[in-house]
């Protein structure tokens, strides 16, 4: 019998960049952004630095693809999963943490929202 653990069907992938630049994560209230400009007062912004970060990465219409149960992903609030290709960007210092301990729920792809128990949405687990 064909060991199906190492099929291709199996195995997820996604995209990642190493970076030697410090990561931060721009914290604001949406109601603080000028409606004329799409600016937001330095005031209004707090900057929090983490090891890694998603970019999700605006797929030309082109490139994207259909998908079966793309209804049932927009109604869970995944949409952008069909539209966007998430591309993790890892401090270098970070790497070989990043690998032992990749994300693994769609839930931690997801910027908006309460964080999964135990998980961090954009960054590595807390300590």
């Amino acid at each position: 019998m064909k060991d199906r653990s190492r099929s291709p069907g199996n195995v997820g992938y996604f995209f990642r960049i190493a970076t030697t630049a410090n990561l931060f994560i721009a914290d604001f209230d949406p109601a603080t952004v000028d409606e004329g400009t799409g600016t937001v007062r330095s005031d209004a912004v707090t900057l929090k630095e983490t090891e890694w970060l998603w970019y999700l990465y605006p797929v030309p219409r082109h490139l994207q693809f259909a998908m079966d149960g793309a209804l049932s992903l927009t109604d869970r609030g995944l949409h952008f999963v069909i539209s966007k290709m998430p591309i993790a960007v890892v401090r270098s210092s970070y790497l070989a943490e990043f690998l032992k301990r990749p994300p693994t729920e769609p839930q931690q792809w997801v910027l908006d929202g309460p964080a999964p128990a135990g998980n961090s949405q954009i960054g590595p687990p807390a300590a």
